[in-house]
């Protein structure tokens, strides 16, 4: 409350979660609008990290705020909600201007690229990336943003489709959401 006081500014949460958030100002829900200075952002709720959670998606600027959902290489852990919601807010997000720039909450990058290459060993525009992002965090430069074309191309969390995946997880015939559900456990223990 002394930041909001010293700097007047505006407390925006989610409609979801305004009762657990002290000073609310503004709330959202799905599909409301919210405007920055120029930019107007759709609200997307995206549930699974927690029951509440939401993105703040600008078509014009082509960015989407993403908290805790999406990282770049990996996906929140689920502390409230359920591997189904999830699965289906990382789908909302894929759904996407794929030249979007990604900004998440956390710069867990290498972490996850470890992980990633672990499972998808023959990706070679995952290697490339996870070359990138050592060579910009020995420069002490940010990993983020990404764009979602390219998480999309490397972020497992997103291929749960792809055949060699499933192959490695001995998972053939899987659906999407199983084969989601195994990566986030196997993820949770890495």
């Amino acid at each position: 409350m002394d930041l909001k006081k010293k700097y007047n500014s505006k407390i925006v949460c989610s409609s979801y979660d305004e009762s657990r958030i002290p000073g609310v100002d503004v709330k959202k829900s799905d599909g409301d609008r919210f405007s920055l200075g120029e930019t107007d952002f759709k609200i997307i709720h995206i549930p699974g990290h927690t029951l509440g959670h939401i993105a703040f998606y600008s078509e014009k600027t082509n960015v989407i705020f993403v908290g805790d959902t999406l990282f770049s290489l990996g996906c929140g852990r689920i502390f409230e909600g359920t591997f189904e919601q999830m699965f289906a807010s990382l789908e909302k997000i894929k759904n996407l201007s794929k030249n979007a720039m990604v900004y998440c909450g956390h710069e867990y990058t290498n972490k996850n690229g470890q992980f990633c290459i672990s499972i998808d060993k023959e990706n070679t525009k995952l290697i490339d990336k996870i070359e990138d992002a050592k060579s910009k965090t020995q420069k002490k430069l940010p990993t983020i943003p990404t764009t979602l074309g390219e998480e999309i191309e490397t972020n497992i969390f997103f291929r749960c489709d792809n055949k060699k995946i499933k192959s490695n997880l001995k998972m053939d015939n899987a659906s999407k959401l199983e084969v989601f559900t195994k990566l986030r456990n196997l993820k949770d223990k890495f």
